[in-house]
């Protein structure tokens, strides 16, 4: 499956280190291909990364911070009627707007939980493309 994750750039959170790291030396990197937008270079025009998201499976939202981007980013991923996982860090809140796009909304408590509670949704729901 391609995963797309979307998160908040704020700078009070090292979406690479505390996000990205995690996931890429997870076991799911090594059956699934995660698409981590800050990553490479899609030019200054963040419509670049809608034709990434609509080739996703689904999208992973990292949401302990607001994001007008991430926000933009999930209601394309809406639109394209694909499936979207909300997590939050314990201890934070998320948007209640979310509410909206999804109905898959999780907080975790460290990089183990967040990666357990990714299998979960993929486990459950085996039926994504």
């Amino acid at each position: 499956m391609r995963i797309y994750i979307s998160h908040s750039t704020d700078r009070s959170y090292d979406f690479r280190e505390f996000l990205y790291a995690p996931l890429k030396q997870s076991e799911l990197a090594k059956e699934h291909a995660f698409i981590f937008p800050h990553e490479r270079d899609y030019g200054d025009d963040p419509r670049n990364m809608k034709p990434e998201i609509e080739r996703a499976s689904f999208v992973v939202a990292e949401a302990s911070y607001p994001s007008t981007s991430s926000g933009i980013e999930l209601a394309w991923a809406h639109e394209a009627g694909l499936p979207i996982f909300v997590l939050y860090q314990h201890g934070r809140d998320y948007s209640r707007s979310l509410l909206v796009l999804t109905r898959y909304i999780e907080y975790y408590s460290g990089a183990d939980d967040m990666i357990t509670k990714i299998q979960k949704f993929i486990d459950d729901n085996s039926h994504l493309r």
